[in-house]
């Protein structure tokens, strides 16, 4: 489980950066969608990438989560 809390604290890195970032461009929101021309045009897409990459890490711990708790019933 270690390793899955190391993966969120990167996790939480990048969702902090990408706040940073959206923030010194003169958004309102630190996640929410931002419309100014200063940010690149991947932007959104790499938001998606985090967000998406944080909802498998969450769904890989549950999974493990839920094979050694079945693991140690036997």
């Amino acid at each position: 489980m270690a390793y899955f809390v190391l993966a969120y604290v990167g996790f939480g890195l990048a969702l902090l950066g990408i706040g940073l970032l959206q923030t010194h461009a003169g958004c309102m929101f630190l996640l929410g969608d931002c419309y100014q021309p200063t940010l690149p045009f991947y932007w959104f897409e790499a938001k998606v990438v985090v967000k998406l990459g944080l909802t498998m890490l969450n769904g890989l711990a549950l999974t493990f989560v839920y094979s050694n708790i079945r693991e140690t019933k036997k």
